[in-house]
């Protein structure tokens, strides 16, 4: 039985294996059908975003990587009282070195040694906070365990305390880091860093956008170089071997800025320091839609919130909203790890299943599945869809937490969320479990369903998004964040399936995530969308940011939601397409459609108008429309008839395969507790006809 795993919290010899078959160029075939989740990694990856570990009491052990497309792990910690303190960093299949700081950035412990072998530093603190750094060197890549060690003691600590920065010498931690202020042309400085003096840090602004670089060169021994941005997030290194000279070149907003110069040795290392300004990147072109491209485009409103909410912004979501737009009365399923629907940004939000009563052990509405009255766990097979991992939680959030003024706020806010259990609390679960929930998701209602994970070809899964296809659902499923040229399965589907659309990462700067896999020469059809730093719902009422094709998927979700409810009559095929249509703004490094815009994609779905179809002779009764097909051929989008209805009670567009076209198709409009959010569909009798029971034309 196939099963399906979140990278971090992967072993290492099914993740070796994971990532080897994943790495390939897949073909279909049954015998590799592993799947897993890819979220945010276990550990942050700034000092700001420090994954909190709390006061450690006992000895704790995590298994992660780090490298490309995680460019640090950061953990943060507590000790009460005078403690003896170790960290050892091992099983590594990737250079990484290991550095303690303190709450005032000076670096009090560190081990760099070359290659894989193992790294510990031991050490006595004192009560406080303090930070574990994990740097993989140059651009290596790879995995490692870290284990805390401690043991009470009553040696006193020793207190590091770094001196001023001496005339002309750059300060040793990021708050008494030399400011040379803003950055308009070119500074050089001449340095030693080493020994007492452990780390230098300049601090500079910039006032507009600009390409930068930054060249440690003239070294007398190796020193590596950093620059973060002012959150604590790495923007830019370069940590070659030895005393070859290191460059970095970057393209920086607005904004303040670090550079970190750290020795590689216990020695004294003199280098010379240059920060050059180049000429501001000239923006990309965006060439204005024609009013046949976008016949009603939305206004510019303010930008939602503040930095937490970039991402929100980047899509253009606060100009559906301003629309009337919000996602009222469409339902987005969320396959993932569950969802704490308790959360005060999620609960108002959560999908009720309206033909259920729960708790009295019936399963009411005859669905097959017992009080599943706000979704069901195929991982527990029962209506329990806790989230006891915090990833599906974080999914949910980004699509649709609501806008109450506080915590994160969704794409959607005004979405229904499907909370759909197909991976447990560690991230593990299994393909047929992901095909059953997809099944699940489309037979009770839902419009849109969200898959951020990723793995092989599985062929139980391609069947039920065929299955979601036929019922006109759209499905967003993550590229995958290996930095690979191609995504992995089931985003390739995106290539064979109408209905189901890939999506890729990008940063606040619009330049591709470089954990996030590229489309190559899969043929997916592929968006990008936020996914860096991406603020939002975890377990117990709390907030925090993940970053991953995880987090991108859901805005892309939220997005359809958007335009569904601008019009709820479209099909599957022709909410893709718009969203496509939307992707205008290139992102740099990206061969994908492009980044999403609701802007766009809302106001294109809004204005569609469906067609009449020439081979099609319909004929008006008392109490039904019959629609008779008159060619044998089909007439619609991508090999199938589309039906097209609609009421007061908003009868979606129904899409026939070429089996069903030769059935007749009842569809009743004036029962809508038959159909939750889309008709029920009854076989009937005739054949080559379709009737619309109740729909008035």
């Amino acid at each position: 039985m196939s099963r399906i795993k979140r990278r971090a919290f992967q072993p290492e010899p099914l993740e070796s294996r994971l990532l080897m078959d994943a790495s390939a160029d897949l073909a279909p075939h049954d015998s590799s059908d592993f799947v897993f989740i890819q979220s945010a990694d276990i550990a942050g990856d700034t000092f700001g975003r420090a994954r909190d570990l709390g006061t450690l009491q006992s000895s704790m052990t995590f298994v992660d990587r780090v490298g490309s497309s995680d460019s640090a792990d950061v953990f943060r910690f507590a000790v009460d009282g005078s403690v003896g303190f170790s960290a050892t960093l091992d099983r590594l299949t990737a250079n990484i070195d290991l550095y303690v700081f303190n709450t005032s950035g000076e670096r009090i412990a560190r081990d760099t040694r070359e290659g894989t072998a193992s790294e510990r530093v031991s050490l006595t603190l004192g009560s406080g906070d303090y930070y574990i750094l994990l740097l993989p060197r140059g651009n290596a890549e790879g995995g490692y365990r870290l284990q805390l060690g401690l043991k009470t003691t009553s040696t006193p600590t020793a207190q590091i305390v770094a001196s001023a920065p001496t005339s002309g010498d750059a300060g040793d931690t990021f708050r008494r880091a030399t400011n040379i202020g803003s950055l308009t042309a070119t500074t050089t400085r001449s340095e030693s860093v080493g020994v007492e003096d452990k780390a230098d840090v300049i601090r500079f602004q910039l006032s507009t956008r600009a390409n930068v670089t930054v060249t440690l060169g003239n070294l007398t021994n190796d020193a590596d170089v950093f620059i973060f941005d002012s959150t604590g997030q790495i923007v830019g290194r370069d940590s070659q071997q030895g005393r070859t000279t290191e460059q970095i070149s970057e393209s920086l907003v607005a904004g303040e800025y670090y550079v970190l110069v750290l020795p590689r040795t216990s020695s004294t290392v003199n280098y010379q320091l240059v920060i050059r300004n180049l000429a501001s990147r000239t923006p990309v072109p965006q060439s204005p839609p024609t009013a046949a491209q976008l016949p009603v485009p939305l206004p510019n409103v303010a930008n939602e919130g503040g930095s937490t909410h970039w991402n929100v912004n980047a899509v253009n979501a606060p100009e559906a909203w301003n629309a009337g737009f919000r996602g009222q009365g469409i339902v987005v399923a969320i396959l993932d790890t569950g969802v704490d629907r308790t959360h005060p940004d999620l609960v108002q939000n959560i999908w009720r299943n309206p033909d259920e009563r729960p708790g009295d052990g019936i399963d009411n509405d005859h669905n097959g599945y017992v009080d599943d009255a706000w979704g069901w766990s195929f991982v527990r097979g029962n209506n329990n869809v806790f989230d006891h991992n915090g990833h599906g939680t974080h999914v949910a959030g980004i699509v649709g937490a609501s806008r109450n003024g506080t915590g994160a706020t969704g794409i959607a806010p005004s979405v229904k969320l499907m909370p759909v259990a197909v991976m447990d609390s560690s991230g593990y679960g299994r393909t047929s479990n992901v095909a059953r929930g997809i099944r699940y998701a489309v037979d009770n209602g839902a419009d849109v369903i969200n898959l951020s994970f990723l793995g092989t070809y599985s062929r139980d899964i391609f069947s039920a998004l065929q299955y979601a296809a036929n019922k006109n659902v759209l499905v967003a499923v993550a590229a995958g964040n290996s930095n690979w040229a191609t995504p992995t399965y089931p985003a390739r589907h995106s290539s064979q399936l109408s209905n189901v659309i890939s999506v890729g990462a990008h940063s606040a700067n619009y330049v591709r995530s470089s954990f996030s896999n590229r489309v190559g020469n899969s043929g997916a059809v592929q968006v990008d969308a936020p996914g860096q730093s991406i603020y939002g719902t975890v377990l117990g009422g709390r907030y925090s940011y993940y970053k991953g094709t995880s987090m991108a998927t859901p805005h892309v979700s939220g997005i359809a939601a958007l335009a569904l409810s601008a019009n709820p009559n479209l099909t599957a095929a022709q909410l893709r397409n718009y969203i496509l249509q939307g992707a205008t703004r290139r992102v740099v490094g990206s061969d994908s459609r492009g980044a999403v815009n609701a802007a766009i994609t809302v106001p294109l779905a809004r204005n569609h108008r469906a067609s009449a179809r020439a081979d099609f002779v319909p004929s008006v009764t008392d109490s039904s429309l019959i629609v008779t097909q008159s060619d044998s051929r089909l007439n619609s989008d991508e090999g199938r008839v589309v039906i097209a209805a609609a009421s007061n009670d908003e009868v979606r567009a129904r899409q026939l395969t070429r089996q069903e076209r030769t059935d007749s198709i009842f569809v009743d409009a004036a029962n809508p507790s038959t159909r939750k959010s889309r008709p029920s569909i009854l076989a009937a009798a005739t054949i080559d006809q379709v009737f619309v029971r109740g729909v008035s034309f």
